[in-house]
C-alpha cells in the first residue's frame, strides 16, 4: 500500500488553490481587499503570490483600481517567477475562474491557517535545536519557547475587528452611538468603589490603569480592594493579581481582615496571630474565608517579568475570560536588558508591552508604581504626573493615572509639642483626616480628571465609599 502521509502533511502546510482563488476574487472585486486587512503577504506560500498581494493591497489602499493588466505591467520585467507561471495568461486564468466573492474570507482563513502551521513547524525545529544544546539555559529556553508559541497563537487567525473596511466601521460606530444615546454609555466591570465605577466607568477592556504613590499611601490596599470587589461582582471573569510586593499569606490576611471588618466583627490584620485566636475568632475567619472569591487568582512569584505575566495570563485566558490583571508593582519587576538604553526607555518597553497585553486579552491592566521622592520636599504633597518615576513612558502609555493620597500620613509626622494649643488643633485634624483617602485622577483618556474621596481603614486594609459609612 502506498503511504499517502507525506502528501497529506504537505497539503496541511499550504493551499495554492486557495491562494489562487483569493487573488482572482480580489483582482475582479477590488472592494474585497479592504475587508481583508488581517491578511498579509507573509501568509501566502507561493513567493509570487506574496509579491502580488503586497502590490494589490498597496494600490487599493491608495485608491487605484487593480486588474490583471496593471499587475502584469508591474511584474512583466524583472520577475522570472511570474514569467514561469505564465505571466498574463496566469492572471487571466485567476480571474476566469471567479464565480463570486462570498468565499473570499474563507479562502483567507485557509491561507492564514496554513501559514500558522508552517510557523509552528519552524518554531518547533528551533525549540528542538535549543533544547538539545547543553549550553542554553533551560529556564530561558522555556520562557522564549512559550513566548514564541503565544505569538503564533495570537496571530493564528485574523480577528473580526481587523477585517472591517473603514466605511463599514464608521457605520457600526454610528449605530453604537445611537444605542448609547438610548441606553447610556457602556461600562466596564464594576468594583464597588466610586473612584473606579463612576470616575472611570469601571474596569474597561484594553485600558492600562496606573495606581501610583509614595509608600503608606494605600496603593496596594486600593488595588487589592478593586480586584476583590471586581471579582465578587463579576464571577464569570478571572482577576489575576501578581503580588510581587507581598507574600500570598500577607495578601490573604489582609483580605480576611477586610471581610471581618465588613461583617461587623473586625480582626486587624496585624493581630492575625493563630496562637492568640479564640474559638469565636476562628468562626469569624472561617465565615470570612467562604466569601473570598475563587476567581481572584494570586501569584506571588519571587521573580516577575512582563514575559512571565504574559505567559501566565494567556494560560489563564484559555480557562475563561480575564476581567483585569493586577501587578504590584512596576519598579521591582525584572527588567529586560538595557542594551545601552536609560531607565526610562527600559520602563517604556515594559509599559508598552503591558498596554499591548491589555488589548490582546481584551481586559484592563492595573499597574502599581512608585513616585519620586521629590514630592516630600514640597509644601503641597499631592502628587502630579511629573512625580511618576520614569514619568514620560508611564504617562504616555497609561489610559488612566490614579494617585491615592492620605494627608494624615504627613500630618502625623508633624506633631507639635504636647500641651500647646497647636497640639490640640493638630489632634483634631488628625482625627478628622484619619480615615480619608483622596484618589486623585490625574489622567483619564475616557473621561474627566478630578478627585474622589474614599475611606481607608488602614488596620483592616479596607477601602470603602464614604456613603457606606454615612
Amino acid at each position: 500500500m502506498t503511504d499517502t502521509r507525506p502528501a497529506q502533511q504537505l497539503a496541511a502546510l499550504f493551499d495554492i488553490d486557495a491562494e489562487m482563488r483569493l487573488l482572482g476574487i480580489c483582482l475582479e472585486h477590488n472592494e474585497i481587499v479592504q475587508s481583508l486587512a488581517g491578511l498579509e503577504a507573509r501568509h501566502f506560500h507561493e513567493p509570487f503570490h506574496q509579491r502580488a498581494w503586497a502590490f494589490i493591497t498597496k494600490k487599493v489602499q491608495a485608491g487605484v483600481a487593480v486588474d490583471p493588466l496593471t499587475v502584469h505591467d508591474a511584474f512583466k520585467d524583472g520577475d522570472p517567477a511570474y514569467q514561469e507561471l505564465g505571466a498574463l495568461r496566469y492572471l487571466a486564468m485567476l480571474v476566469e475562474h471567479v464565480v463570486g466573492k462570498a468565499a473570499a474570507h474563507e479562502y483567507a482563513r485557509i491561507i492564514v491557517e496554513r501559514s500558522t502551521r508552517r510557523d509552528l513547524v519552524e518554531t518547533a525545529a528551533l525549540i528542538a535545536e535549543k533544547a538539545r544544546d547543553p549550553a542554553e539555559d533551560l529556564r530561558e529556553v522555556v520562557t522564549k519557547s512559550e513566548a514564541l508559541l503565544a505569538d503564533i497563537a495570537r496571530g493564528s487567525e485574523p480577528n473580526d475587528a481587523n477585517l472591517v473596511d473603514a466605511n463599514t466601521s464608521a457605520a457600526w460606530t454610528i449605530e453604537e452611538m445611537r444605542k448609547e444615546a438610548l441606553e447610556g454609555r457602556p461600562k466596564g466591570l464594576m468594583t464597588g468603589l466610586r473612584c473606579v465605577d463612576r470616575r472611570l466607568r469601571g474596569l474597561r477592556p484594553g485600558c492600562l490603569i496606573v495606581i501610583a504613590g509614595r509608600p503608606s499611601m494605600g496603593k496596594s490596599g486600593l488595588a487589592r480592594q478593586i480586584a476583590h470587589g471586581a471579582a465578587r461582582r463579576n464571577p464569570e471573569h478571572q482577576f489575576p493579581f501578581y503580588c510581587l510586593e507581598m507574600h500570598r499569606r500577607e495578601m490573604d490576611e489582609r483580605t480576611l481582615s477586610e471581610l471581618t471588618f465588613r461583617d461587623g466583627q473586625p480582626i486587624r490584620y496585624h493581630d492575625m496571630n493563630p496562637e492568640k485566636f479564640t474559638p469565636m475568632d476562628w468562626d469569624i475567619l472561617e465565615r470570612a474565608a467562604r466569601r473570598v472569591p475563587s476567581n481572584m487568582i494570586l501569584d506571588d512569584t519571587a521573580s516577575l517579568s512582563v514575559d512571565y505575566v504574559r505567559r501566565r495570563s494567556w494560560a489563564l485566558r484559555r480557562k475563561g475570560p480575564i476581567g483585569a490583571i493586577f501587578i504590584d508593582y512596576l519598579q521591582i519587576m525584572k527588567r529586560p536588558a538595557a542594551n545601552g538604553r536609560n531607565d526610562a526607555a527600559v520602563i517604556g518597553e515594559m509599559t508598552t508591552a503591558l498596554k499591548v497585553l491589555a488589548r490582546e486579552l481584551n481586559c484592563a491592566v492595573v499597574l502599581l508604581s512608585q513616585i519620586n521622592r521629590g514630592v516630600e520636599s514640597r509644601d503641597d504633597k499631592r502628587p502630579q504626573l511629573s512625580d511618576l518615576k520614569e514619568s514620560g513612558s508611564i504617562e504616555q502609555d497609561a489610559n488612566v493615572v490614579l494617585f491615592p493620597f492620605r494627608e494624615v500620613y504627613y500630618l502625623e509626622r508633624a506633631e507639635p509639642r504636647q500641651g500647646t494649643p497647636e497640639h490640640q488643633k493638630w489632634e483634631e485634624q488628625v482625627e478628622l483626616l484619619r480615615r480619608r483617602m483622596d484618589v486623585l485622577c490625574a489622567k483619564n483618556r475616557g473621561g474627566a480628571v478630578g478627585s474622589d474621596q474614599q475611606d481607608y481603614h488602614a488596620e483592616y486594609d479596607a477601602v470603602t465609599d464614604v456613603r457606606e459609612e454615612a
